[in-house]
């Protein structure tokens, strides 16, 4: 779950309809997220999306 001073941030972008592309370490996410991640089987230097109801997360690595 993203600390409520970074959801409020996120939320004043939105609602002011900034583009932006946050960076986030993958050591953090969920049991879940990380499961789904897996699943991707992401190759180097080509990016997989997984999709929620309100973001997007773009995985990659080099």
């Amino acid at each position: 779950m993203l600390r409520y001073c970074l959801k409020k941030n996120i939320d004043a972008l939105q609602e002011n309809r900034y583009e932006y592309i946050l960076g986030r370490r993958l050591k953090n996410e969920t049991k879940t997220v990380k499961a789904k991640i897996v699943t991707l089987r992401v190759e180097e230097g080509k990016a997989r999306e997984l999709k929620s109801k309100s973001d997007r997360l773009i995985v990659s690595y080099s």
